[in-house]
């Protein structure tokens, strides 16, 4: 039997009761199943209620529904405490547990120093609570904290109730911006966006235009164009888009059918002029528009580019060819023409770029080229990296030398929810040689912060396919540097013996070139036709 809603009434009722019992709650969104007594006898009520306790007393906002299985219950869209007023009321109140370390004891010492003013003495004159016995600076400021935080909750769920704005989502605007959240709201509801994880510019919209912002506001359709190039980033890769296409995303996104005066283009257009020339969030160049960062990272990508590939090394070629033969007799394994190039140009080239599909030998010439600098400078500092635990754990065993994530060779910690590396343009990597396999995996953002990290005096070898997909994250750095023609770049076609063994190789070479499929019945490759969408989940369902 599958799933029944319960019934609803959309009228907004109140109930008033005490909490006897939490019956249940979850830890981390804050839902909460409670039963209270009131004048209506007991009464179970759900929503997100992580600031309830037992004992307290609350006015619950909400409307009844009829649940298929737990019958009659109150479904909750605000709640606001009803303070005590009396001595024992004020007692048992700080005494719920509502403070850490303040028990019915120092409750009731607070009480009997303060009287039915304690509440009003711990919201506007906190400092005097070290008059009571047994409290100092330090349990006063925490008492008055967890006091007002509370307030602050149920303050912020009672503004964001007029603005039809979920309990849950009132939880993480106050977790985010804490008390600064109700002024934070009214002078940009736009910023939720890009501060709480999955809120989308339709919502931050509902509540802008709830709190009275025109449809037609510059700020609205600046927010609107800011949200479809964050997305353009996020969800498609890009770091910028052209006007025509930024114009017409946003026209989307601020316009609905029927509308009896939509936005126009010149509209967006005269609000993005004056993003760009206001926040600086925005960046207009050459008709694109990028965010700032992404602007930043690419064009800090491009110099730290052309900074390493001024510093090239001068090598005596017949002592290159010579640690070359030396590496080939300690690898038990001969060169082909491309791959001994390859180690060539990363032993003198400031930045070279390594790349191949599946088969054509990248590994190879990775360990020729470290066994090659390691014969010609016995003392060489050499680093390996990957984007990822995996394909570092790879490179190790293919190479014989220490590897690591990218993240974690630059030292990447988290300082107030921004990223901060350890190592940077002020303080570099120690290395002569850095090698960073499954590049088309890294994104501009990171390869930013890795360039900058390279001291000029290191090589730096890319190693990656450029006919995989690209990076997750925004950018597609190595492909676009390729591209550019500006660093040297090997590119590598030629299948080796072992590689040719494998049908899964070859096909993913034959398929770049536009050529047919290879089958055949004892490979590891197989093509199975299906046309119907359910077959064909059942059939790899089956060969999993």
């Amino acid at each position: 039997m599958g799933y029944m809603a319960p019934e609803i009434s959309t009228a907004e009722e109140t109930v008033t009761g005490e909490v006897k019992s939490i019956i249940f709650r979850n830890a981390e969104n804050g839902y909460t199943v409670a039963a209270i007594e009131g004048s209506q006898g007991e009464v179970r009520v759900t929503g997100h209620l992580a600031t309830v306790r037992e004992g307290g007393r609350y006015i619950f906002y909400g409307s009844w529904v009829v649940h298929p299985k737990y019958g009659r219950q109150f479904a909750v869209g605000a709640v606001e405490e009803v303070v005590p007023v009396e001595a024992e009321g004020i007692v048992g109140y700080l005494a719920s547990g509502l403070i850490p370390g303040v028990g019915e004891r120092l409750a009731r010492r607070l009480v009997d120093h303060f009287g039915e003013e304690t509440l009003n003495i711990i919201a506007e004159e906190p400092s005097r609570l070290v008059e009571v016995h047994g409290v100092g600076k330090k349990l006063a400021a925490k008492i008055a904290r967890s006091v007002n935080a509370n307030k602050e909750v149920e303050r912020l769920m009672v503004f964001l109730r007029q603005h039809r704005v979920s309990t849950n989502l009132a939880l993480k605007i106050h977790r985010r911006y804490g008390h600064e959240a109700i002024d934070r709201l009214r002078d940009n509801p736009y910023a939720l966006t890009e501060d709480i994880f999955g809120v989308g510019f339709l919502t931050a919209d509902r509540l802008a235009q709830e709190l009275g912002l025109r449809r037609h506001a510059k700020e609205r359709l600046a927010a609107a164009a800011t949200y479809v190039l964050r997305q353009a980033a996020t969800r498609a890769g890009h770091c910028f888009l052209p006007e025509e296409k930024l114009v017409q995303e946003t026209l989307k996104l601020v316009n609905s059918p029927g509308d009896d005066e939509p936005v126009e283009a010149d509209e967006v257009e005269a609000a993005l002029a004056d993003l760009c020339s206001r926040s600086g969030e925005v960046v207009n160049e050459e008709g694109c528009y990028w965010l700032r960062y992404l602007y930043q990272a690419e064009r800090g990508v491009a110099r730290e580019l052309s900074r390493l590939l001024k510093a090239e090394r001068q090598l005596p070629i017949g002592r290159l060819d010579q640690a070359i033969r030396a590496a080939e007799a300690a690898l038990g394994l001969s060169l082909a023409p491309a791959q001994a190039t390859a180690i060539r140009l990363g032993s003198v080239q400031g930045v070279t770029v390594l790349t191949g599909g599946p088969g054509t030998g990248k590994s190879t010439i990775v360990s020729g080229l470290i066994q090659v600098l390691r014969e010609i400078e016995p003392r060489v500092k050499i680093l390996l990296a990957a984007p990822t635990g995996r394909a570092a754990q790879r490179l190790s065993e293919l190479t014989g030398c220490e590897a690591s994530t990218i993240h974690r060779l630059l030292g990447y910690t988290l300082a107030d929810g921004e990223p901060v590396f350890t190592y940077n343009s002020e303080n570099q990597l120690k290395a002569d040689l850095l090698i960073v396999d499954e590049f088309s995996m890294v994104d501009i953002l990171l390869c930013y912060h890795l360039l900058r990290a390279v001291p000029t005096e290191c090589r730096l070898i890319l190693v990656g396919d450029q006919d995989q997909l690209p990076s997750v994250g925004p950018g597609s750095v190595l492909r676009d540097i390729i591209a550019s023609q500006l660093v040297p770049t090997v590119r590598l076609t030629q299948i080796f013996r072992q590689a040719q063994e494998s049908l899964i190789t070859v096909n993913a070479h034959r398929i770049n070139q536009g050529q047919s499929l290879v089958q055949k019945k004892t490979s590891d490759f197989y093509f199975l036709r299906s046309e119907d969408p359910e077959n064909t989940v059942d059939t790899v369902l089956d060969l999993a």
